[in-house]
């Protein structure tokens, strides 16, 4: 479980972000990946500059995550959900409170969460950088 309370401001928007770019492709549910593209979306965010940091290239994750999130199935008329795999890396985000020291979920735990989630997509994109 995790309590949406607990995350940032900045976390909250890339979660809402993700929510609304799965709904305009017309996915059925929230993935890992939209989650990831969200927040490298975020141009004032931390999250482009952890990656960077880390020596990661943005943009290449960027234009992967887009060409990953266009090869994903529409649906139309559907109620969006989140995918178990996306609450599980909520989940673990949130897990990682007590070991980063904060009380608040930020872009760090999320994309740590990524990285180490057991999703076929957002996973192995941070994982190859």
């Amino acid at each position: 479980m995790f309590d949406i309370n607990r995350f940032t401001h900045a976390a909250q928007e890339a979660i809402v972000a993700a929510q609304d770019r799965a709904r305009r492709a017309g996915h059925a549910e929230v993935q890992p990946l939209h989650l990831l593209a969200a927040l490298i979306g975020q141009a004032d965010g931390v999250g482009p500059r952890v990656l960077e940091k880390m020596g990661a290239d943005v943009r290449a994750i960027e234009v992967a995550a887009d060409a990953a999130l266009n090869r994903l199935p529409t649906v139309s008329g559907a109620d969006i959900q989140l995918a178990r795999a996306l609450r599980d890396v909520l989940v673990a985000a949130h897990d990682e409170l007590a070991a980063f020291g904060v009380e608040y979920v930020s872009a760090e735990p999320l994309l740590l969460a990524l990285v180490r989630a057991n999703d076929k997509q957002a996973g192995p994109l941070l994982a190859a950088q």
